[in-house]
């Protein structure tokens, strides 16, 4: 799905935020920002349902820095969210070499399953595919160097 039609499914209008930050060290990722504000916890229907997006979003901006950006500080990460009436998309952004192709296909069919799942030091694909299948978030889109991930604030 393009991002035109995502933002037309979240009902998006004008309300979008850039953040852009420097690749973290391998030191700082424990205290990665998400630039999640508390105002976007106000538009889901539980608070549950937002923290789990806001911890999918933060292990996107990991993954951007160490997979990526192979933690090279010059590199950059960016993270836009487009805040609809009935949803919220968020784009990571790296300037690494990207996503394979066939990893982006299985990840976005549900069926990616991580050789090292037992590696508990992150959620990383594993946990996106997971929150996928559970109905956590609504969508994952893989372009290039970006991720978008989609939840709509109502399954009703």
């Amino acid at each position: 799905m393009s991002l035109k039609d995502l933002l037309k499914r979240i009902e998006y209008e004008v309300d979008n935020r850039e953040h852009s930050m420097p690749t973290l060290t391998k030191e700082a990722l424990c205290v990665a920002p998400d630039f999640f504000d508390e105002e976007y916890f106000k538009l889901f229907d539980d608070w549950n349902s937002a923290n789990e997006y806001r911890h999918s979003i933060r292990e996107m901006v990991i993954n951007a820095c160490e997979h990526g950006n192979k933690f090279d500080p010059s590199k950059q990460v960016t993270v836009k969210y487009f805040v609809g009436r009935k949803g919220m998309l968020t784009e990571v952004t790296d300037e690494g070499e990207g996503i394979p192709i066939e990893l982006s296909q299985r990840i976005k069919k549900g069926n990616y399953y991580e050789q090292f799942a037992n590696d508990h030091r992150g959620r990383g694909f594993h946990g996106l595919n997971h929150r996928l299948c559970e109905g956590i978030i609504d969508g994952i889109e893989i372009e290039g160097t970006s991720i978008r991930l989609l939840k709509m604030y109502s399954k009703s």
